[in-house]
């Protein structure tokens, strides 16, 4: 879905969040901005600590209950913004119209309780329905998401049911009260290959049916390109690269875009061939260096990289956070050269 052909339902502008730590705060969103229509599924990507769980949590407003605060910027949904909400405000936009599936439901089940006395808690906080329409529902929900004997799994503890069953108890409590935004915080990693294929199949299939917009937030190349309509690559506490999927795929702009694309190991290749790796290490987010946060990892880097950080991206269209010519960042990574090293990089700034 073209992500210009609808008005945006989530607009996320300049956002900014730090963690507090023993060292200092840590900058860990650096001007985040991204749009998400009705129905439309946006991939969010990038490595660890690159900023991906973070822009979820600020969303949800849940970003302080670990150590971090939101800084600036806005999170809009439907027109309003919701970081000026107080907590009664916050409360009643989570699970009614944004719901987060968590990585690990293992975590977030509660192990003493019934996977139907779970659901009927959320029904009934949400919605006003009576014990038997919250029952009737929660039966409902659990064949939505294809669970077999699903009358008999109303009954089950979590730790009765396979990883993937549980990971769809956790979409079926996302989707319980028919939100306007999913955000589904690496909802596969946890799974087997084969059920990772099922559970998105049955994700797309229930964002494609019901309208519900979704972010999805994965290091997994290969999930992006089998459920979402746009990406947005994560780098830095930043967004360095959105497009749509098979813009993204086909002709990256960002240098680590075209790394992390190099990096996906492939079947019609010689088994001699080396995996392709980015060179070096992630920036520290305790003192962001003025500039591109990649300068000292790229290929393409120039003078001018390490002091004048390029144009913010338009998140509704194709582009990149980038002063490389687009043809040159095609082409793939490259061995870095010697003055791209740390200390040269250094030298540069």
């Amino acid at each position: 879905m073209s992500s210009d052909s609808q008005e945006p339902l989530l607009q996320v502008r300049n956002l900014r969040a730090v963690y507090d730590s023993a060292r200092g705060p840590v900058h860990a969103l650096n001007g985040v901005s991204f749009t998400v229509s009705p129905g439309e599924v946006l991939a969010l990507v990038g490595e660890s600590g690159s900023g991906k769980s973070a822009t979820a949590l600020s969303i949800m407003a849940l970003i302080q209950r670990t150590s971090g605060r939101v800084t600036g910027g806005e999170v809009r949904l439907g027109g309003r913004d919701l970081l000026t909400l107080d907590e009664r405000g916050r409360r009643a936009v989570r699970g009614s119209e944004i719901a987060l599936v968590f990585q690990n439901p293992m975590t977030t089940l509660n192990p003493t309780r019934t996977i139907g006395a779970q659901l009927r808690e959320v029904l009934r906080r949400h919605l006003p329905l009576d014990r038997k329409a919250a029952d009737a529902r929660a039966l409902e929900l659990l064949e939505m998401v294809e669970i077999p004997d699903a009358r008999d799994r109303l009954k089950s503890y979590p730790h009765q049911l396979s990883g993937g069953l549980r990971q769809r108890v956790m979409i079926a409590l996302a989707l319980s009260c028919d939100p306007k935004l999913v955000i589904a915080d690496e909802a596969t990693t946890a799974l087997d290959v084969t059920t990772q294929a099922q559970i998105l199949r049955l994700m797309r299939r229930l964002t494609t049916e019901s309208g519900t917009a979704m972010v999805v937030i994965t290091h997994n190349m290969g999930v992006v390109a089998g459920l979402a309509d746009r990406v947005a690559v994560m780098y830095a506490g930043r967004i360095v690269e959105i497009g749509e999927v098979r813009d993204i795929f086909r002709a990256p702009r960002h240098p680590y875009t075209a790394g992390l694309l190099a990096a996906i190991p492939r079947m019609d290749t010689e088994r001699s061939k080396d995996l392709v790796t980015i060179e070096g290490r992630p920036p520290s987010l305790l003192d962001p260096k003025p500039g591109c946060p990649f300068v000292e990892r790229c290929w393409l880097a120039m003078d001018k990289c390490a002091v004048q950080a390029p144009e913010p991206i338009n998140p509704q269209t194709h582009s990149a956070a980038c002063w490389a010519d687009p043809e040159l960042v095609r082409q793939g990574p490259r061995p870095l050269s010697p003055e791209l090293t740390t200390t040269g990089a250094k030298e540069l700034s």
